[in-house]
């Protein structure tokens, strides 16, 4: 009879388990999604990037200086980007008022700096280490 009872114990802990786990997991999902930051990897930085698509300074300046941090720092790095034309509400959330507005997201998925205008490749690898460094708690 004992048995019995501890593997209907074990059963009930590994459904609450179970459970919680799901609970956590959507509330994430939904909260990263709510940001626009579904598409980060938990751990790993990002650079969440708004744009349109007729913003011309944005494919011909700020794109390419993306580019180069996504070849500098290949899988350190996530590059999320994000039409502003098509997600408004989005763009309203995070006070985008022009493009390109890039943010830097430490691998908490926390804002960090935010950047209205282009921003030059130099200056977007600087705040992903300051960034990085204030995790760590070095600065």
């Amino acid at each position: 009879m004992p048995s019995t009872i501890n593997r209907f114990g074990i059963v009930l802990l590994l459904i609450l388990i179970s459970y919680i786990y799901i609970q956590f997991t959507n509330k994430k999902n939904y909260r990263n999604k709510k940001l626009g930051l579904e598409g980060q990897t938990f751990g790993i930085p990002a650079i969440l990037y708004f744009t349109t698509p007729d913003c011309q300074i944005c494919k011909n300046i700020q794109e390419p200086e993306l580019n180069k941090i996504k070849e500098k720092l290949k899988k350190d790095i996530q590059i999320i980007k994000i039409n502003a034309m098509e997600e408004v509400e989005l763009a309203d959330y995070w006070g985008v008022l022009s493009v390109p507005t890039t943010f830097i997201i430490d691998s908490f998925g926390r804002p960090r700096q935010i950047n209205f205008g282009v921003a030059p490749s130099e200056k977007l690898i600087k705040q992903l280490d300051k960034s990085s460094r204030s995790i760590n708690g070095e600065l």
